[in-house]
């Protein structure tokens, strides 16, 4: 029997490779240990990478508070200092079999870095962060600044937009579009040596008053955080370490174009009404967008059902029956509430949004609010929630602004902690704004051109463009004025820095 198989207990009392062999995906361990040894050794998905991460270590850490605590950004920046922990103490401290031990993480030399950005996030995926990477990738080009591109595709959301070919990270800036449930995985995807050398700005959404504490190692391998919006640099600000900058900058807006496909048609609509569109991803948790909330208001304002119909689009809906099943129990005796949940290809989506008399989105949060600011960029009349990130464009002026009332969260929202605050909005009065326009719709027309004039006036890529040249340039300034002569460059002083990241770390034996 190979001797990995009779592997000892951990210090903590948990046997690593029962705990494996419980797992679903697991070869069967007494009919082919040899598979199942080779199975743990290898890596998930989530732990591949430059430098990855076998099942069996990430199995070890996982049942052992000291290595949680020494180690807290894996999958991330610490893999390495995990490995070289237990290729140094591992093996004797668990004892870690010898099968199981890794490789010593050896240190690459950085590449040779050019005055540039490297933009990096979900740049194919049909999601709010993935459409912000690539309105900055417009401001890039509107200001003729170099960059490179890295896709990121750990997503569970479709990812079908065309986008150009990602090139090779050789610049000294790195722009990463990735939120910070996701940054982990990210800098496992692309391994230390993306980090290794460069000034790294992460672009954060969030929604409510409070950043997790769980979301706290993200800060590790950022210099500074973009935010959207004021709201969202405010919550991040109060989170984040010393010395960690936080800055709200321009997003780009632009008018999408939409497809020639007639939507009434598409979705079987009465083509003589009009109809109000709401749209939402259930994986960004129903009770923050709140569709019920826009439907109550809407049976509310046209209580006959013999007014405009109501379109609730969404994605995701497979995944959270429960939701699907009350959003459908509210309006099971309404026939003027359609609910399409799918994907439709970009254009019909623009074109959906387009052919709108109106979209309405009573969220109790946003980070920002990309339907809310398109719809805006395309004429349409805009109901919306007067809270939090989306009053970063939008005004009575130009929009129908709901007022809310901060409430707590509450439980069952999960990632958002309970105790942390978000504004509820006034039914009644979204009411009276609904049956409004629906009375008026030349008059709400009015209104929203003036929205469409700010917006694409306001937001454009070179304003977004000037912004990001302004801040990378005074960025390489300090960092140069940083080496004082004779002293090491900057740029040896972020390597080193990252060096210190992966430094191996010793965790104390755990003997509980």
């Amino acid at each position: 029997m190979d001797p990995a198989s009779t592997v000892p207990l951990p210090s903590n009392g948990d046997d690593v490779l029962d705990r494996l062999a419980a797992r679903g995906d697991a070869p069967d361990r007494s009919r082919d240990p040899d598979q199942f040894l080779e199975w743990a050794a290898a890596s998930d998905d989530e732990f591949d990478g430059p430098v990855p991460l076998s099942r069996y270590l990430a199995a070890l850490r996982a049942g052992r508070p000291d290595l949680l605590d020494a180690f807290p950004q894996v999958p991330g920046l610490d893999v390495s200092a995990l490995r070289q922990w237990a290729h140094l103490h591992g093996r004797t401290e668990v004892p870690i079999a010898e099968r199981f031990v890794p490789a010593a993480v050896t240190e690459s030399a950085a590449p040779y870095l050019q005055a540039g950005v490297n933009l990096a996030g979900f740049l194919t995926a049909e999601l709010g962060v993935g459409e912000l990477a690539r309105r900055v990738a417009l401001a890039l080009r509107a200001e003729s600044i170099p960059f490179a591109t890295t896709t990121f595709a750990s997503t569970t959301n479709r990812t079908a937009v065309e986008f150009a070919a990602d090139t090779e990270p050789r610049f000294d800036t790195n722009l990463v579009c990735v939120n910070a449930d996701s940054w982990g995985r990210f800098a496992q995807r692309v391994g230390p040596r993306f980090f290794a050398d460069r000034y790294t700005i992460a672009v954060w959404f969030w929604e409510t008053s409070i950043f997790p504490s769980m979301f706290q190692s993200a800060f590790r391998g950022v210099d500074e955080i973009w935010t959207a919006s004021a709201y969202v640099a405010d919550v991040v600000r109060r989170a984040a370490p010393a010395g960690i900058a936080v800055h709200q900058f321009p997003v780009p807006v632009i008018a999408p174009t939409p497809s020639a496909v007639d939507m009434h048609q598409q979705l079987a609509l009465a083509p003589e009404r009009p109809y109000f569109l709401t749209s939402f991803d259930y994986n960004s948790i129903v009770e923050r967008k709140n569709p019920m909330g826009t439907m109550r208001a809407f049976m509310q304002a046209f209580p006959n059902a013999d007014g405009p119909t109501l379109v609730v689009k969404s994605i995701n809906g497979a995944r959270y029956p429960a939701d699907v099943a009350r959003l459908r129990a509210l309006i099971a005796d309404r026939g003027d509430i359609i609910v399409h949940d799918d994907y439709l290809d970009v254009g019909d989506n623009t074109a959906l949004l387009a052919q709108a008399a109106c979209f309405v989105s009573l969220h109790r949060a946003e980070g920002y609010g990309f339907n809310i600011v398109d719809a805006m960029a395309l004429g349409v009349p805009v109901v919306a929630t007067g809270y939090s990130g989306n009053l970063t464009f939008a005004s009575d002026d130009s929009t129908w602004l709901v007022p809310a009332t901060e409430i707590a969260v509450g439980e069952g929202n999960f990632p958002y902690q309970p105790t942390a605050l978000w504004g509820d909005p006034d039914l009644a009065t979204a009411t009276r704004y609904l049956a409004e326009i629906a009375s008026d719709p030349k008059s709400a027309r009015l209104r929203a051109e003036r929205g469409r004039g700010h917006v694409l006036t306001t937001f454009t890529p070179e304003r977004t463009g000037l912004f990001i040249r302004n801040r990378v340039a005074a960025i390489r300034a300090a960092r140069e004025s940083q080496a004082a002569p004779g002293q090491p460059s900057p740029r040896h002083l972020i390597a080193q820095r990252a060096r210190q990241v992966r430094n191996i770390v010793r965790p104390s034996r755990h003997l509980g």
